[in-house]
């Protein structure tokens, strides 16, 4: 679980420095990272790796819950900005998807633990 929610994290930390919004005739490229909603989701990211970091080395399962608010908080707030995006018509970068299925991997991550956990 927290391997897994380690990964999620990096595609987190990747897709805020990749073009969330991509250059068209009067758009310059907008990375995650220089929009106040991608700087955010780095510091939830950073928070997230820290704390998948800390589960791995110490085995602690009381993180599984933070995993599931970190990433929810990720998925909701790269969520919305692509809600936007779309509706104002941008060409929307490969950034914010990668953050998008990050932040949905991370919630996922205890959820999945569980399953397993209750399968044997």
């Amino acid at each position: 679980m927290h391997l897994l929610s380690f990964v999620s994290t990096l595609f987190i930390l990747i897709g805020i420095f990749l073009p969330w919004i991509d250059p068209s005739l009067f758009v310059q490229v907008t990375r995650g990272i220089d929009m106040k909603d991608g700087r955010l989701i780095l510091v939830l990211g950073l928070t997230a790796s820290f704390i998948s970091i800390i589960g791995i080395l110490r085995g602690m399962g009381v993180l599984r819950w933070f995993y599931l608010f970190f990433g929810l908080l990720c998925f909701c707030i790269s969520g919305a900005d692509l809600y936007f995006f779309w509706k104002s018509e941008y060409n929307v970068g490969p950034g914010i998807y990668l953050t998008l299925i990050g932040g949905a991997q991370l919630a996922l991550s205890p959820l999945l633990a569980l399953v397993g956990r209750l399968r044997g």
